[in-house]
């Protein structure tokens, strides 16, 4: 993705979902990128979790947004 992050397309997503009249997706962020402005900005637009991935958190995430 040159020239953007995984927070600059989930928000460029989800602004064309809202911008076409479409429900909002929930979005899993999985990185192993710790940057602090990813860190800051990723919660805003979904759930974030680091690598190595801990499984049991991983489902938990994703049945809560079920």
């Amino acid at each position: 993705m040159p020239d953007k992050n995984g927070v600059d397309t989930a928000k460029e997503i989800q602004g064309c979902l809202i911008a076409s009249g479409k429900k909002d997706i929930p979005i899993i962020f999985i990185t192993g990128y710790s940057g602090d402005e990813v860190k800051l900005q990723a919660p805003l637009v979904g759930e974030t979790l680091y690598k190595p991935i801990d499984v049991e958190r991983l489902l938990t995430v994703i049945r809560d947004y079920l």
